[in-house]
């Protein structure tokens, strides 16, 4: 009888499941409150927790609203990566629509609707619209600010490009200023404005173009407009 009560008694040892690695799903966290790639530490404890920031992306390499998917982790979403906000159409119609003040209101409410289709930011219009006006009459103004508008690599940018339009305006008409200013904004990220500044003052001792030319030339190495999916 003995000897069959050991065999029971290791057969029910043997049996029982392993005990998980710290680090695994479900097991305990390592010391420093981490875990293996894809889970995360909840409580002391490794768990699949997925989708905001610093937590790992879903399977399909997407994340919650407000972060994006980067090296397999969810970071905070850039601005200029953010979709237009709601209600931005008809918003810019309102805008939009006295640049044809010339004309009759028919017709200025139908040229405002089918400029404002596909418009990303409403401060670029204004920014723009204002330089624009230095050179040309409100209509063909209003035109050519609904372009720069529309153009989804300086959504958020609204601040550096009307800085970077102030500084070639100090030497140039407003045209060649807002063409300048949106054209080099393209490739720098919308947090970039500190940069610029700073750039700037260093060069103060040579002209506005040269200044803000040089700015661009430094800050787009540090704040690089980011690519977004």
């Amino acid at each position: 009888m003995r000897g069959s009560s050991l065999v029971v008694v290791g057969v029910l040892v043997s049996s029982l499941p392993a005990a998980a690695d710290p680090g695994d799903y479900n097991a305990p966290c390592y010391p420093n409150d981490t875990c293996n790639r894809g889970l995360t530490c909840v409580a002391g404890t490794c768990q699949l927790v997925a989708g905001d920031e610093g937590q790992a992306c879903y399977g399909n390499g997407t994340c919650n609203k407000g972060f994006a998917c980067v090296d397999r982790k969810c970071v905070i979403e850039a601005p200029e990566c953010r979709p237009p906000a709601k209600g931005i159409y008809d918003a810019c119609v309102t805008r939009a629509k006295p640049g044809w003040r010339a004309f009759d209101d028919a017709f200025a409410l139908d040229k405002a609707r089918k400029q404002c289709t596909g418009v990303q930011d409403l401060e670029i219009l204004d920014i723009a619209y204002k330089y624009m006006t230095m050179a040309f009459d409100p209509a063909f103004a209003m035109e050519r600010a609904l372009q720069y508008a529309a153009n989804p690599r300086l959504r958020a940018k609204s601040a550096i490009v009307g800085y970077a339009a102030e500084q070639y305006a100090r030497q140039f008409d407003g045209k060649f200023a807002i063409e300048w200013a949106t054209k080099q904004s393209e490739a720098l990220a919308a947090d970039a404005l500190a940069c610029l500044r700073e750039t700037v003052a260093a060069n103060s001792q040579f002209d506005a173009k040269f200044g803000i030319e040089k700015a661009f030339q430094q800050c787009v190495k540090t704040h690089p407009a980011p690519i977004c999916k």
